[in-house]
């Protein structure tokens, strides 16, 4: 029975690597369903919103790695992360995924084990509501519930395309214990105590039929500011390994002379609002960013201005994206009124592994409304 089901679980998983547009790495496709190895030992479950359970009635998970590139599939394609200040392993379309997955030696002799961002280690926590598909939901060591256990996930059932034992790395030595989880503790308390209070929002009224600059020009780079590169036509990925710059080239007199304050604005529409063929954007999203404190820092890097440098005005040291603001306010700088153009350039950091990948509206990419930043003049009071 067990062959039977090996040799059908390639023609059943394999589809996902079409669905996805990743038909070119069939080759390196490894597939299979994962069970838990621990106080409780079952096969791996997914409820209908995606979240990853053990010991349950949800119906049975099933995934594909692409070991080339870390990326986690379930079997309806979607890509799989973990999600939320708890990292709870759940696969979702539309998110951004910062996870890295990998396998390693399991526990056990001639074991295969799933590790994301390089941990072996997992907990199961109660699930939040009872019922016939109750049972242990799936998280990192940061979950911080007492109620939780310590599991790995092992692979069961894999297909022909996952790397040999052999050819596997190590899992650490040191096995899972109490340590790891007070040294998750520690970390969040530490996060927790060092938030700051929101300062004053800076405030600024806007014609929405006036005028509006996307950015010039976005270059990324790695955190150390060296390797940068130019996004093609108008790609933006912010993420906690990069560092993202826009700039904005402001002509001379483009705001109205009695203009004394401009906007920089993040736009952000529904995907339903998008015009016609512009991609959806990928998010790490609002309950991530809501109980994890994430979201952009926004920093005024350097003017072309002849003269003082203009003053740079932010409600929070951290920006965060909205379903509830399609139009959000960054800050707020003095507008430009020399005779001559004039270039500046802001800084952008992932603040608590916060991430988006969209398409920045504007001449590269050839729409002139959709997401991103924009540079617009306040409407005097």
């Amino acid at each position: 029975m067990k062959d039977m089901i090996l040799s059908l679980l390639p023609s059943i998983l394999g589809g996902v690597a079409v669905t996805r547009g990743l038909a070119e790495l069939v080759d390196e496709q490894c597939c299979f369903e994962l069970r838990s190895k621990g106080k409780v030992e079952d096969l791996v479950s997914e409820t209908n919103t995606g979240i990853m359970r053990v010991f349950s009635n949800c119906p049975k998970a099933a995934f594909c790695l692409d070991l080339g590139k870390g990326i986690l599939t379930d079997k309806h394609g979607s890509e799989c992360n973990m999600s939320g200040v708890e990292a709870e392993f759940q696969c979702h379309d539309n998110i951004l995924v910062t996870t890295k997955w990998n396998l390693t030696h399991g526990p056990d002799v001639n074991t295969t084990a799933l590790i994301y961002d390089e941990n072996p280690v997992y907990l199961g926590c109660p699930a939040d509501h009872a019922g016939p598909d109750a049972g242990y939901d799936i998280y990192g060591v940061s979950e911080t519930n007492p109620d939780c256990f310590p599991v790995y996930l092992l692979l069961d059932y894999s297909t022909q395309g996952c790397p040999q034992l052999e050819s596997l790395h190590q899992i650490p030595e040191t096995p899972y214990n109490a340590e790891i989880l007070a040294s998750s503790l520690h970390r969040r308390e530490v996060n927790e105590a060092t938030q700051t209070a929101e300062d004053t929002p800076a405030q600024c009224k806007i014609d929405p039929n006036g005028p509006s600059m996307a950015p010039t020009a976005v270059r990324v780079s790695d955190l150390s500011g060296q390797h940068i590169s130019m996004p093609m036509k108008g790609e933006v990925l912010i993420s906690p390994t990069r560092q993202t710059y826009y700039m904005f080239n402001l002509p001379e007199h483009w705001a109205p002379e009695d203009t004394e304050l401009c906007a920089v604005q993040f736009r952000f529409p529904f995907c339903s609002d998008l015009p016609k063929d512009y991609p959806c954007f990928k998010w790490t999203g609002l309950e991530h960013d809501t109980l994890a404190e994430a979201g952009m820092h926004w920093e005024f890097m350097a003017t072309t201005a002849d003269e003082t440098t203009p003053e740079w005005k932010h409600s929070s040291s951290l920006f965060q994206l909205t379903a509830a603001e399609v139009n959000k306010t960054v800050g707020l700088i003095e507008c430009s009124h020399d005779d001559m153009d004039r270039t500046d350039e802001y800084l952008v950091n992932s603040v608590n592994q916060f991430g988006i990948h969209y398409l920045q509206a504007g001449p590269e990419s050839g729409f002139r409304d959709g997401v991103g930043a924009f540079m617009v003049p306040c409407v005097p009071e």
